[in-house]
């Protein structure tokens, strides 16, 4: 409950923080791994539009026989 709530309590938990070297290690990480789902996502879009292309190409076949 909100009664039992001591902010000052919370305050005096320790918070294990990597060192500053792993940290930037992490952000290193993490900025390559957007990188990559930014290229995987240009890869979907193509292939959408590739398969929105070939979808309209095999139709007109089949139709204008």
């Amino acid at each position: 409950s909100a009664g039992n709530f001591n902010l000052g309590r919370i305050r005096s938990f320790p918070i294990p923080l990597p060192s500053l070297e792993e940290q930037n290690e992490i952000v290193n990480k993490i900025d390559s791994l957007f990188k990559v789902c930014d290229e995987l996502e240009i890869q979907i879009d193509s292939s959408k539009v590739n398969s929105e292309m070939l979808m309209q190409s095999v139709l007109k076949e089949a139709f204008e026989k």
